[in-house]
């Protein structure tokens, strides 16, 4: 939180031509002028005070721009020669997300993208392959251990303290989904970390969000404390930009993610961007489905096919090369009360 930067020139320029990008964009999205001006504000606030501050929270629903913002600030901080820069998520997919969108703006060399369980157990060898075998072994038996029982933390510290050639020497770190990380795999993370090396701290969660599976929920408990005593550490993305402010899924949305608010009848909010279903017993469900999935594959006519084909049909998996894993995605929201 002390650490602060320059915003030179150079810097400001760089915002300027990314917001000049995004404005681009959103001209053929059926948006409102005032989303749009609202949506390059809060860009404007996560580009500067990113460059500007050692730490920055982005709090932000789906579909509000998370993933471009982070692409953005690869983009940003790579162009001046802000690196080694680092993207860690605590799911596979969302590393997957972020990789292809790097690739597409043809800046998939910048940065490191990976899992923080994968950037923990192989990122030495992958990256560096300095350590001698023994340290190395040394170090995954610490961190599976701690992971089964946190009482191996203080010895996992130990070691890191005695061998600090472990330690990585990173300009910058992005966590993404950083909501779903817990105490016990953050604190993992930052045992390997030179801090004072670090410049850039930046991390991207929903705080409406599930919390973590396993001890705590950190990035709510930062979030508050920033509110708390506040600091300008914290930018919410509050603009959708995938849908209208008036569509029916984004006020369900808000509705569902309030607190004491509390819905009477959810069909109100049906339109062309929001739909429910309603079934009464198993074989209820799967016609359903079937009708959703034969929806999404452009099927008129009702077939005997299973569901579990027709799911794999949607994702590729036995009729591509390469899976869709992209096109599936489960959710499981909660309410607070």
């Amino acid at each position: 939180l002390r650490k602060k930067h320059s915003l030179d020139v150079n810097k400001n320029k760089l915002i300027k031509e990314i917001l000049e990008t995004e404005s681009r964009k959103l001209h053929d999205l059926s948006i409102s002028k005032n989303q749009k001006r609202d949506y390059i504000t809060s860009r404007r606030d996560i580009y500067e005070r990113a460059v500007k501050n050692g730490f920055l929270a982005i709090m932000g629903g789906a579909g509000t721009g998370k993933t471009e913002a982070i692409v953005n600030l690869v983009k940003l901080f790579s162009s001046t020669g802000i690196k080694p820069i680092i993207v860690l998520t605590p799911t596979g997919k969302s590393a997957l997300i972020i990789e292809d969108r790097l690739r597409d703006r043809g800046l998939s060399g910048e940065c490191y993208v990976a899992t923080i369980h994968r950037f923990l157990y192989s990122y030495y060898f992958e990256k560096f392959g300095r350590f001698k075998r023994s340290e190395f072994a040394k170090l995954i038996n610490l961190i599976d251990r701690t992971m089964n029982d946190i009482r191996w933390f203080n010895e996992f510290q130990r070691y890191i303290s005695r061998h600090k050639g472990l330690k990585f020497n990173l300009k910058v770190i992005i966590i993404d989904e950083a909501s779903m990380v817990d105490e016990l795999l953050l604190a993992l993370l930052f045992s390997v970390i030179n801090v004072d090396a670090l410049e850039h701290l930046v991390i991207v969660g929903d705080y409406n969000q599930l919390p973590p599976i396993g001890l705590g929920k950190p990035f709510v408990d930062i979030v508050n404390y920033l509110k708390e005593h506040n600091y300008k550490h914290i930018v919410l993305l509050d603009t959708p930009i995938r849908f209208s402010l008036n569509s029916g899924i984004w006020a369900f949305s808000q509705v569902f993610a309030s607190a004491g608010k509390i819905v009477i009848n959810p069909d109100i909010y049906v339109d062309d961007t929001f739909k429910i279903e309603y079934f009464e017993s198993e074989e209820d469900l799967k016609s359903k489905l079937k009708e959703i999935f034969q929806s999404v594959l452009g099927e008129k006519r009702r077939g005997s096919r299973e569901l579990l084909d027709m799911l794999n049909k949607i994702m590729g998996l036995g009729y591509l090369s390469e899976p869709r894993l992209e096109r599936i995605q489960i959710l499981t929201p909660t309410r607070y009360g």
